[in-house]
């Protein structure tokens, strides 16, 4: 990956790792994002589905991609 690029696609459903929740507190590897922006060499992803951050459901962040990885998409009645 260049810098500047993401792996990923507007769209794509994404999951934190290990060493994401060692940065981030909410975008971890428990939570469900979709991408919906890419700017330069950050991402902008929506939460879908977190066990313990209910409330946060449809709140976005800025992320770093190297630090997630696509979903094998677990849940499909996500909240628009």
């Amino acid at each position: 990956m260049k810098v500047g690029e993401t792996r990923f696609e507007i769209g794509d459903i994404i999951t934190g790792t290990s060493v994401s929740g060692t940065v981030y507190s909410i975008t971890n590897e428990l939570a469900s994002l979709e991408v919906v922006d890419i700017r330069g060499d950050q991402i902008i992803v929506e939460l879908k589905y977190h066990p313990h951050f209910k409330e946060e459901i449809g709140e976005r962040f800025f992320v770093d991609p190297s630090l997630f990885k696509k979903e094998e998409t677990r849940f499909t009645n996500f909240r628009r």
